[in-house]
């Protein structure tokens, strides 16, 4: 019997380590995809709910959605998050992006390996005709030793039966090429997908512009009301994405 043909793919934008860019990337990803009626993004961000200001802009188009996962005692509800996913998948979008909140994401490892196994979430996935990818975010200084931790904890857990996708903020890892250079060997010997984010100077004009257009919630009109070089470092940023 022939598999059904998938039609839907879940991206889970993942990291538990705070401020290394998931919501950066979510916003970018959120005006590339602005005129694109089959995306839909979902701020699973319980604490800040960042995404869900900074995408204000796709309000009006009813394509922007929140999920609270947390329940009294600040823990993943495994039931509310399949079912969400489940009631989700019957919207008529094709492509879903999910912005996860630091206290979300730290708990995904634990929950896919004692509460639901790979192999469940992909029969699950599979019953629903959808694809899930886990987008990790990776930044360097500081933050990249739990980075890299983590991520070596969401392939423990769900590497075997699903798509991982490294992303490497560039912007944090400006000054740190030997961590760069670890994190394409890593990548190598666990057979993982490499992407890139964030070109982005800290504190040059299209840094500081484009931070004020993201907290007053605003999308390509804002950018283009920006100037041109604003819109042609925005689309830079945008056209390679791969979600």
């Amino acid at each position: 019997m022939t598999k059904p043909k998938i039609t839907k793919k879940f991206n889970f934008i993942i990291q538990s380590k705070g401020g290394v860019g998931k919501s950066f990337l979510t916003y970018i990803l959120g005006v590339k995809h602005e005129d694109n009626k089959d995306t839909y993004l979902l701020d699973v961000d319980g604490s800040t709910k960042t995404s869900t200001k900074q995408l204000k802009f796709l309000h009006d188009q009813k394509r922007i959605g929140k999920i609270d996962l947390l329940d009294k005692q600040e823990r993943i509800a495994r039931d509310k998050l399949f079912g969400s996913i489940e009631e989700i998948a019957e919207l008529s979008y094709t492509n879903y992006i999910l912005d996860f909140g630091a206290p979300e994401c730290e708990q995904l490892p634990a929950l896919f390996s004692r509460d639901v196994n790979q192999e469940d979430l992909k029969a699950f996935a599979d019953y629903l005709n959808i694809e899930l990818v886990f987008h990790v975010i990776i930044a360097g200084g500081t933050a990249y030793t739990a980075c890299v931790e983590y991520l070596n904890s969401i392939v423990r857990v769900v590497g075997k039966e699903f798509k991982i996708v490294v992303w490497m903020n560039e912007n944090t890892l400006l000054n740190y090429p030997q961590q760069i250079e670890e994190i394409h060997e890593h990548a190598k010997i666990l057979e993982l997908q490499i992407e890139k984010f964030g070109d982005v100077l800290t504190g040059s004009v299209f840094d500081i512009r484009i931070s004020q257009i993201m907290q007053r919630g605003l999308g390509l009109e804002g950018i283009d009301k920006s100037g041109q070089m604003i819109r042609v470092q925005m689309n830079k940023l945008t056209r390679d994405l791969i979600i």
